[in-house]
């Protein structure tokens, strides 16, 4: 297939934290797994953006893999200005209720240092075919907190698609309008925009029947993927679209997917983290991931 799969992510900001360590896969392979925090600062506000970091010792064909190579000296790079270039993936897990969760994160490719003039940012760009167009995000007292659409993207061999959620600030009206007019089920898009990771800590207290209550401190991390750019639809028809045969395979085959790995959670046997190590040495995804 000669269409376009644009998957870009860049940042640039501070290391704060590096939480990789090397493991050893359940076939003797050594590879690094964790993730970096990159703290940036765009238009005064400043945010931080957590990247999973995954890289075997080995290439598939034996060789030095010279990522691996780059991501165990990241300890040299703690509270340096660096630039990392990435790529966004579709995470899953099974929640306490037996469901399956589907959730953005991000992946880094490459860190280097930093130049002076390098401009702090955190951007993304990414192209698919919209699988759930524009919707209404809204609190437990249904007020309005933004807009969201989903976007399927298949992988490298065309054998199996990811979905991710894009959102939409309240106020960008006009970017609301045009998504919600343009960005109908089954078109192929390109669009571009900004990463944000805010952490909320909040402190309740409780009631209690006696004595002096013990407050409850919770903090959670609003994870967001604001759209401020995209152009219009490819056109029907043409090399960068997905064909409609496409779409209904691809949705079927993440259906089944799915299915399977409800009932591997189901008897016990799922095994995410050796899944994932196993991707990345095929350079694709499991179904269990998926």
């Amino acid at each position: 297939m000669s269409r376009t799969k644009i998957n870009k992510v860049y940042v640039v900001g501070n290391l704060e934290e590096d939480k990789t360590t090397i493991r050893t896969s359940d076939s003797g392979k050594t590879y690094i797994n964790g993730s970096i925090v990159i703290k940036t600062l765009v238009k005064n506000a400043e945010t931080v953006v957590e990247m999973k970091i995954l890289a075997f010792e080995k290439k598939v064909d034996g060789g030095i893999n010279k990522q691996y190579d780059a991501f165990t000296k990241l300890e040299g790079m703690l509270h340096k200005k660096v630039k990392v270039s990435g790529r966004l993936q579709e995470g899953s897990m099974v929640n306490a209720q037996g469901e399956i969760v589907h959730f953005n994160e991000v992946y880094a490719s490459f860190v280097n240092l930093a130049k002076t003039e390098d401009v702090e940012c955190s951007t993304f760009e990414y192209s698919g075919f919209v699988v759930r167009p524009l919707y209404e995000l809204k609190n437990k007292n249904d007020e309005l907190l933004g807009y969201r659409f989903e976007v399927a993207q298949a992988n490298y061999n065309d054998s199996a698609m990811q979905v991710l959620k894009f959102d939409v600030d309240k106020d960008d009206i006009n970017i609301a309008n045009a998504i919600d007019g343009n960005y109908t089920s089954g078109t192929t898009v390109k669009f571009g925009g900004s990463i944000s990771y805010l952490t909320k800590t909040e402190t309740k207290i409780e009631e209690v029947a006696f004595g002096d209550p013990i407050p409850k401190t919770l903090t959670t991390t609003i994870k967001t993927y604001r759209v401020t750019c995209g152009d219009q639809p490819f056109e029907e028809g043409g090399p960068e679209t997905y064909t409609k045969e496409e779409i209904t395979k691809f949705i079927a085959d993440y259906k089944t997917a799915d299915a399977e790995r409800l009932a591997k959670a189901k008897e016990g046997t799922d095994t995410a983290t050796n899944a994932g190590a196993a991707a990345v040495n095929k350079l694709t995804r499991p179904a269990s991931l998926i």
